[in-house]
C-alpha cells in the first residue's frame, strides 16, 4: 500500500495508485487558466465515473509543490498535496520503519489546501 495516492501525469495519461496497483486515465483536455493553473479532463471508460475534471495550482516555482482539487463520486470536493520526487531535497523527511515492530504514526497537521491553492504564484 506504500504507493497509494501517487500520481503521475504523462502527455496522454493521469496514473494514479490504488491499493497499490496504477490507474491510467486517459487525458481529455488540458487548460491552461493563468501561469499557476492547470483544468485537466479526464475521460473514464467504466460506468461508475465518467469523467473527472482536476484543477491543478502551482503553489511554488522552486519546489514545484502543487495542489491537486477534484472531486469524489458525491461531489465532495479533494484536495490533494503534492511534490515531484526530484524536490523531495526542499523538504524534511519523516521515516517511520522499524525492523521489529510498527513504531506510532506521526501526527501531521491539517492542511488547508483550498486556502493554500487561493495563495499560489500569479
Amino acid at each position: 500500500m506504500g504507493a497509494s495516492g501517487r500520481v503521475t501525469i504523462s502527455d496522454s495519461l493521469f496514473i494514479y495508485w490504488e491499493l497499490g496497483e496504477p490507474a491510467a486515465i486517459p487525458i481529455k483536455s488540458v487548460i491552461k487558466i493563468d501561469s499557476s493553473k492547470l483544468s485537466v479532463k479526464t475521460g473514464y471508460s467504466n460506468e461508475i465515473a465518467k469523467q473527472r475534471k482536476i484543477n491543478i495550482y502551482q503553489i511554488d516555482s522552486r519546489t514545484r509543490l502543487t495542489v491537486f482539487e477534484t472531486s469524489d463520486s458525491k461531489g465532495k470536493t479533494i484536495y490533494n498535496l503534492y511534490i515531484p520526487k526530484e524536490s523531495m531535497k526542499y523538504f524534511d523527511m519523516i521515516v517511520n520503519y522499524s525492523s521489529s515492530m510498527q513504531p506510532m504514526e506521526f501526527q501531521f497537521e491539517v492542511i488547508d489546501h483550498k486556502k493554500i491553492s487561493k495563495h499560489r504564484l500569479k
